[in-house]
């Protein structure tokens, strides 16, 4: 007896939608993905730039935390926590309020106009000495996140407060140019023992003292270019020396004093000019030399084709005036001759 087995090929039943489906579903999630994030897969988050944060009873400050790379945060959920206690919440492009912790209710504002840059910072109003502690700023965006924690601390005003004045003007250089930046605290004393840091708006220029990692914080363009004036620190004077200052130096900067049990800043603005080259530098002069004998020529060329033009114009009438006394001669002399038969 001979067996046959024949084998039937019976397809799966398939739903031309599921493709389709899964292409929706692809790009739901994607779309709410900063396309910054889809190229390199994650991001860090930095905390302010001075740390730890310190602030007096009844002030206000600001916690700012900014993404790296920059990308748009506007889409993602951002959170501000102390401990267990929830500071501020920003979710889909809305402030949740109702999940605040009671003592932070009605004392906190959220800024977003640098949102876009990935720079988030909350404000808290008239803090206390209650608010002391440890923050973590956190991003999230789909299943993305990121944090980063700082200190505040919050104390009592001390008695021996002081301000600090920086320039009183504009600071103009040019490019290659050396410049120095100095600042003085009110009333003098001795800033030696003090921490002071300049930054150029986000960066860091210097530290007083630089400490072992000044470097891994420093900006690269500052790197090898800084030096530190410290003849009258004791004075409360601080000056700082930036070497073969560049355009992109240009911007605000802010000198920032710390002591045990006080701080104070000042700000000011630095412009650098860019620098022509050597043949711009002389085609400009030479230009600038040339206007007015160009100038003057025009004038004299002007004036000589009006004074032609006038000489031309009193020759003609005084033409004219001959013609007609000539002609009126001619008739007297016509009327006075005897008439020939």
């Amino acid at each position: 007896m001979i067996w046959t087995i024949r084998w039937t090929h019976q397809p799966a039943s398939y739903n031309s939608r599921t493709p389709r489906l899964y292409l929706i579903l692809l790009i739901l999630v994607l779309s709410g993905i900063p396309s910054s994030v889809l190229h390199t897969g994650t991001f860090t988050v930095s905390g302010p730039l001075v740390q730890p944060i310190r602030a007096w009873v009844r002030e206000d400050v600001q916690l700012s935390c900014h993404l790296s790379p920059k990308m748009d945060a506007r889409g993602m959920t951002v959170k501000w926590v102390r401990g267990p206690l929830v500071v501020h919440l920003y979710r889909m492009g809305q402030e949740m309020e109702e999940v605040q912790a009671p003592a932070f209710q009605g004392r906190t504002k959220m800024l977003r106009e640098d949102m876009a840059e990935g720079k988030v910072t909350v404000i808290i109003h008239q803090v206390k000495l209650s608010d002391t502690g440890q923050y973590t700023c956190y991003f999230q965006t789909g299943t993305i996140y990121n944090e980063t924690s700082f200190d505040l601390h919050v104390a009592e005003r001390q008695k021996k407060a002081f301000s600090v004045i920086g320039p009183a003007q504009l600071i103009q250089v040019k490019q290659e140019e050396n410049v120095t930046l100095s600042c003085q605290l009110s009333p003098k004393m001795d800033a030696r023992a003090m921490t002071v840091n300049w930054f150029r708006n986000q960066t860091l220029v210097h530290r007083y003292p630089a400490g072992e990692k000044l470097e891994e914080s420093q900006g690269a363009e500052f790197q090898g270019r800084m030096e530190l004036l410290k003849r009258d620190m004791a004075e409360g004077k601080v000056t700082l020396k930036i070497q073969h200052v560049q355009v992109s130096d240009s911007g605000q900067y802010t000198c920032h004093f710390r002591s045990p049990d006080y701080y104070n800043e000042a700000h000011f603005e630095l412009q650098v000019a860019e620098n022509l080259p050597t043949s711009q530098k002389t085609l400009h002069k030479r230009i600038f030399l040339l206007f007015p004998v160009v100038f003057i020529g025009s004038i004299f060329v002007v004036s000589f084709f009006c004074q032609t033009k006038l000489q031309r114009t009193r020759a003609e009438v005084f033409q004219n005036d001959q013609f007609q006394k000539e002609g009126q001669r001619s008739s007297r002399d016509e009327q006075g001759l005897p008439c020939l038969h």
